[in-house]
């Protein structure tokens, strides 16, 4: 790539350009930076910008804020706290710094360490509002640096339907390499992200939709991706306070050079050992999803087989239960009828008897006959 062309570098550690490598090729192309800060210094978004890309701004430090509508007056520039909906929330404001946050604890331990903050009074905005606010439908990257508030941004997702191309988090506690996952992982992944790259400060995720860029993360920022720093990175600034106090600027760039170099092959190698253990526990992942499968499989087979069991049972019952109905039914059929014939039996005798008494009272009443059957005397 000729030297006009390379991508200049404006990001802190770096972020830019491992987005760059896997969206190269998108042009023009959208952006939301949550916690975007100055425009341009450790800007992720400065180097797309040069490029043509667009997008939009979150930042609620009112300073930075007039700075990005002044840079950027053909962007969105939101100034407000991500969070749940319409809550009041104090901002610890660190002045001409990139500490600001709304975790106490964190304040608390900046302060201690001598830097003064301003608290101010905010109401917060959701990520489901911005990404509602935002013009465009595809968003290839969404960054959020918020200093120990990511798990609350993401859960203002909400129901949202946006799936950014990939999400940039920083997920280190403050001044530290300590990685802290707070639950964020877990959320990404019920909306379809996987975590491809950590660069020591951000752990970068990309949607399932286009896992064809996974490709594209692993080694860290090294020659190949052919990229410059700016006068304002951290890792010039020894040069040009060396070429400011009048030394010799090629011996301290040889110097820097190699240093610099030797520093991107460790991280490249880091970035390889980390992406051998994450192949190795995928594969083992995949190997207990098949013994879960298999798993399940065999409780299917065993509760279709206790179903088949449980209705035969049932069948048989049923029919146990109507032979035991038929014959009760026959044996109440078989005594009604003996009650009937004994019925018809007795109310024959009765009308004998009936019949016998009225001849005996016809007989009695006659003059001889009567006095010769049924004198009570002699």
């Amino acid at each position: 790539m000729a030297e006009q062309e390379a991508f200049v570098s404006y990001a802190q550690n770096f972020e830019d350009v491992i987005l760059w490598r896997a969206l190269r090729t998108i042009t023009p192309g959208h952006y939301i930076d949550i916690g975007a800060n100055d425009p341009v210094i450790d800007s992720v978004s400065f180097g797309f910008y040069e490029r043509g890309w667009r997008g939009c701004h979150v930042e609620p430090m009112a300073v930075y804020a007039e700075r990005l509508r002044a840079a950027r007056p053909d962007e969105i520039v939101v100034e407000a706290a991500v969070g749940p909906d319409g809550q009041e929330t104090t901002l610890f404001e660190f002045a001409g710094t990139g500490m600001t946050t709304a975790r106490a604890d964190y304040a608390d331990t900046h302060g201690k360490s001598g830097f003064e903050f301003v608290p101010v009074k905010m109401v917060t905005r959701t990520l489901a509002s911005i990404f509602e606010a935002f013009p465009h439908t595809d968003i290839h990257w969404l960054k959020v640096d918020v200093e120990g508030m990511e798990r609350a941004v993401i859960e203002s997702w909400g129901d949202h339907p946006a799936r950014p191309w990939i999400v940039v988090l920083e997920m280190t506690l403050p001044n530290s390499t300590v990685e802290v996952d707070d639950g964020v992982s877990d959320l990404l992944s019920e909306r379809g992200y996987r975590s491809v790259y950590f660069d020591g400060l951000n752990r970068f995720f990309l949607h399932e939709s286009h896992n064809e860029l996974a490709i594209h993360f692993g080694p860290g920022p090294n020659v190949f991706d052919r990229f410059r720093l700016t006068p304002n990175s951290a890792f010039v600034l020894h040069l040009r306070e060396q070429i400011e106090a009048g030394e010799d600027p090629y011996g301290v760039v040889l110097k820097l050079r190699e240093a610099f170099t030797k520093g991107l092959v460790a991280q490249g190698v880091e970035a390889s050992d980390n992406r051998v253990r994450l192949d190795a526990q995928l594969a083992s992942a995949w190997s207990q999803v098949r013994q879960l499968e298999a798993q399940l499989r065999d409780a299917e087979e065993r509760f279709a087989g206790v179903v088949r069991e449980l209705s035969e049972s049932q069948r048989l019952a049923l029919v146990r239960i109507a032979e035991e109905r038929e014959a009760a039914s026959r044996a109440a059929e078989a005594m009604v009828e003996r009650a009937e014939m004994r019925a018809r039996i007795a109310q024959h005798r009765l009308l004998r008897i009936r019949k016998w008494f009225r001849r005996g009272l016809r007989v009695r009443s006659l003059p001889l006959f009567g006095g010769l059957f049924f004198s009570r005397e002699g």
